[in-house]
């Protein structure tokens, strides 16, 4: 986590977590709602995948505020999940699960890595398009002009082992004027959970 002015992004985003922990409590008082931290001592990027498969947890959100140092002209919201034709990260999957290293994997290995990856990239296109439809509403609720940066597939190294649908999601620009001043704001960081909130709901009721 960065931080842009007195903004900082670790300390906004577990506030926001935490409101959507307390909302996701509400609507699924059966589900278990798990951050991979409550304070500043954030798990390294294996930890947090590793922590998830070991709950046997059937989503992973991994949660951020965008910054860049470039004067930038559009902000809003982007939601990223992995690229499942991405070979690389077949392979780190591969070794992942069999404990070894990257040139150790076999072609088979391989294959069975990338079958599973596509089969979880189904699963995380669908979460992902309700999680940033539900986001985006929720933040224009208070930020009309909140801008859609839409779904995209990048290669991020957080993703890579989960073992279910797991998404990356930009909430905002933190270097984005606007959206800065939103963010100091509860009712801006309350209507952005209400919409992640609504997103998980909406993606795990879907077969309902």
């Amino acid at each position: 986590g960065g931080s842009f002015g007195d903004l900082v992004e670790s300390t906004l985003v577990l506030d926001i977590a935490v409101r959507v922990q307390r909302r996701l409590r509400g609507h699924l008082p059966r589900a278990t709602v798990v951050l991979t931290r409550t304070g500043d001592d954030a798990l390294g990027l294996d930890e947090r995948t590793a922590m998830a498969n070991s709950l046997g947890a059937d989503l992973f959100l991994s949660l951020h505020l965008n910054a860049s140092d470039e004067p930038i002209t559009t902000g809003g919201v982007t939601t990223f999940v992995l690229d499942a034709t991405n070979d690389e990260s077949a392979l780190r999957l591969a070794a992942r699960e069999n404990g070894t290293r990257v040139n150790e994997v076999t072609g088979i290995q391989r294959l069975i890595a990338r079958l599973h990856r596509r089969e979880q990239v189904g699963s995380a296109r669908e979460f992902a398009a309700l999680l940033h439809e539900h986001t985006l509403e929720g933040g224009r609720r208070v930020l009309p002009t909140l801008e859609d940066r839409g779904v995209r597939s990048a290669m991020f190294y957080v993703l890579v082992g989960a073992r279910m649908p797991a998404v990356l999601l930009e909430a905002s620009f933190l270097s984005k004027p606007e959206e800065a001043a939103a963010l100091r704001t509860v009712e801006y960081r309350d209507a952005l959970a209400d919409g992640i909130a609504e997103g998980i709901v909406r993606y795990l009721s879907r077969d309902q």
